[in-house]
């Protein structure tokens, strides 16, 4: 999937897997493409029309799109967002489910997401150079937030998370992490010094 952004040339924003699905903006508010997808290789896909689409889809993708705006009206980190704004966060982010013990996101690798804990218990855990595992911080309360470190400083991740128990995250890629989150900087950024107070200490 490509987005054109004025001048510059296409960029690809998202590379689509099965089960995964595209199309549905330009039908559900009735405008252009605001994408466009090229296959890398033979496809078979799945297709409904405008009309089927409205009658079927629709159904299931407002209510899934509700429990995400009354979820995100509850996070504290959104607060400063205005109605308008959280309903965008609503519209772009996407559900995932962990397993017990699955890890959600690993030190050293690049930063994709910014995930928004639903339910569950995770804990962060870094790699010291001794080559020692040392938890950092434990995430079991709805609206606790991780991932966005990387995205604010284009650096790799700066720890694991992994989940502990049955876990579910709502996430924001990288580009609606910097465009829908702008308002929430501040606060996002004051995290790193709190961060590496604790890595600090731990080392």
């Amino acid at each position: 999937v490509y987005v054109k952004s004025g001048d510059a040339p296409e960029k690809l924003v998202f590379t689509a897997a099965p089960g995964n699905s595209f199309g549905e903006l330009a039908l559900m508010y009735n405008s252009p493409r605001a994408a466009t997808v090229i296959a890398k290789g033979a496809c078979k896909l799945w297709a409904l029309d405008r009309s089927s689409f409205h009658q079927t889809i629709m159904v299931t993708t407002g209510s899934r799109r509700k429990q995400h705006e009354e979820f995100i009206a509850k996070v504290s980190l959104l607060s400063s967002l205005t109605p308008k704004e959280r309903a965008l966060v609503a519209d772009v982010v996407a559900t995932f489910h962990f397993n017990a013990g699955e890890v959600i996101m690993k030190q050293g690798d690049q930063g994709d997401r910014f995930y928004i804990m639903e339910s569950g218990h995770c804990v962060a855990s870094i790699m010291t150079p001794d080559s020692t595992e040392k938890d950092v911080k434990e995430y079991k309360s709805a609206g606790d937030y991780f991932g966005e470190l990387s995205l604010l400083t284009n650096s790799p991740r700066a720890a694991t998370v992994k989940a502990l128990t049955e876990t579910t995250c709502v996430g924001l890629d990288r580009d609606a992490f910097k465009r829908l989150l702008g308002p929430c900087t501040e606060i996002l950024r004051r995290n790193i010094s709190n961060y590496d107070a604790v890595v600090k200490n731990l080392l």
